[in-house]
């Protein structure tokens, strides 16, 4: 959620100050590590993140930035322990 509260307060700042304008994307590589008894093991995932604004005249929100956020949570194999 804090993700999403940085995304937005950072997008606010710049971009189209139409209604309509047009955002990038951004894709986030999230790594995650475990140390374990046998070694480090690490297993990643990719975070989508599209920003837009409503239309001037949608309802109930004219002018609304928006945020779509597209992921899979990171699995990390630990081997015997599961995973």
């Amino acid at each position: 959620m804090m993700l999403a509260g940085s995304v937005l307060a950072i997008l606010s700042a710049c971009g189209s100050s139409a209604a309509g304008g047009t955002y990038p994307t951004y894709r986030y590589r999230l790594t995650v590590e475990v140390d374990t008894p046998e070694g480090l093991r690490t297993g990643s995932s990719v975070i989508e993140v599209h920003t837009g604004r409503a239309w001037q005249y949608s309802i109930p929100n004219p002018g609304m930035l928006w945020i779509s956020i597209r992921g899979e949570a990171v699995s990390v194999d630990l081997g015997r322990r599961g995973v």
